[in-house]
């Protein structure tokens, strides 16, 4: 099981805040860590490789958002949901899934401002490529691991050694290297800005379940 993502973007128009059609409102499958953690959550990977700390912890809905029976919201048009997802809302009530805990919210701006997230990895490489790598920025072809990855079954016998345990056995060295997530969440920013180009000030709601 993994955490999923419920969204709803909106608009703010002279009425009020609107919703907008995007491909990611609704129901979305696409677990990824990395924006969730940075979202909301923190942490970013339950194998501990990495902690991201959160733009804000979960605040809730904005007071201003329509929610009935504690997660749904309602909606006018069934086009605002992608196609494919619009078997996740009940259409005799019109109304969305939300998500059922950790429900927050982001103004695209905040977003955009923010630097994006930076996190210590535990990252590995084959030991010829180690001794080649002079200790600066990620190095390339290296792979993230575990961080309990030393008490973990999956690497016994496997002749992993941290640099202060290498020896004649050795065939990867497992090391910590400050990451930049910057490529991991640019479709997510590259979306928020097309968006905002298109609908001026945007807010995105959100919930996981």
């Amino acid at each position: 099981m993994g955490t999923d993502i419920y969204f709803m973007f909106q608009s703010r128009e002279a009425n009020g805040w609107e919703d907008i059609p995007c491909e990611l409102n609704g129901y979305n499958s696409a677990r990824d860590r990395v924006l969730f953690a940075w979202l909301a959550l923190g942490g970013g990977n339950k194998i501990g490789s990495y902690s991201i700390a959160p733009l804000a912890a979960p605040r809730g809905f904005p007071p201003d958002f329509a929610i009935v029976d504690k997660v749904w919201h309602p909606i006018k048009d069934i086009h605002v949901l992608p196609e494919r997802n619009r078997g996740f809302f009940q259409k005799r009530d019109m109304r969305t899934l939300m998500g059922d805990v950790d429900f927050s919210y982001h103004l695209a701006f905040e977003v955009l401002k923010a630097a994006p997230p930076k996190a210590r990895c535990v990252m590995s490489l084959p030991i010829d490529a180690y001794r080649r790598w002079g200790g600066r920025g990620v190095p390339e072809g290296a792979s993230m691991e575990r961080g309990d990855w030393g008490e973990h079954t999956a690497y016994a016998g496997q002749h992993y050694a941290s640099p202060g345990e290498i020896d004649e056995a050795t065939r990867v060295v497992v090391f910590e290297v400050e990451y930049d997530f910057a490529g991991e969440i640019a479709w997510f920013r590259e979306l928020l800005e097309q968006l905002s180009e298109a609908h001026g000030e945007v807010r995105f709601v959100f919930g996981f379940a």
